[in-house]
């Protein structure tokens, strides 16, 4: 399915293919993009997104859980030389400058994302569902806890039910609302929402 698996379950293999397929694919990226020439900012990044940081995504939420930090930090590094192309800012921009302007959020907050959103579908299933088992793993455990972590920062319903949402999933179990915005607050004086927008998350 192209991830590759080594006895540790440590995804060495899979981090090194996909960092040598990244740094390919920004190659490519660094010949269209100038500061001066090339692409407008949204083409680049709908590039980016499609062609580069998908190959970062892909599966992450199975092998990623169980990278070193060393190997977490070699992946971040290639995103952030990623961003920097696509937005055209210097190396002396600060990090959380860059991932704003860019408008794409770290990694690991990707992950951590998408881990929620695989619990979200676990802990949805009917009770006699066999995958419901997964739940009982560390990974989703924890991703259980920043679920609720989640949940409680952004303030969000306990009544609203994701898109496009299996039929077999059971709406009371779960309280995560399908709308949050990276780096933004939803409710109260510190939103970035109109109020009328506001009544409705």
């Amino acid at each position: 399915m192209g991830v590759r698996l080594d006895p540790r379950i440590a995804g060495t293999d899979h981090v090194a293919a996909v960092i040598e397929k990244m740094e390919q694919r920004l190659g490519q990226l660094t010949k269209i993009a100038g500061a001066a020439w090339g692409p407008c900012a949204a083409h680049l990044k709908t590039y980016y997104t499609g062609h580069v940081l998908s190959v970062a995504l892909y599966a992450m939420e199975v092998w990623a859980p169980w990278l070193s930090k060393a190997a977490s930090e070699k992946l971040e590094v290639l995103h952030r030389r990623g961003l920097r192309l696509i937005t055209g800012l210097p190396q002396s921009t600060r990090t959380m400058n860059l991932y704003m302007e860019a408008g794409i959020p770290r990694l690991h907050d990707l992950l951590h994302l998408r881990l929620s959103k695989a619990y979200e579908r676990l802990a949805r299933l009917l009770q006699d569902d066999k995958r419901r088992e997964v739940l009982a793993t560390a990974t989703m455990t924890e991703a259980g806890e920043h679920h609720k972590q989640m949940l409680n920062q952004f303030s969000v319903g306990d009544a609203r039910l994701p898109l496009r949402a299996p039929r077999n999933y059971l709406a009371h179990e779960t309280t995560f609302a399908g709308r949050i915005s990276f780096g933004s607050t939803l409710k109260g004086a510190m939103s970035t929402l109109p109020p009328r927008e506001q009544r409705s998350v």
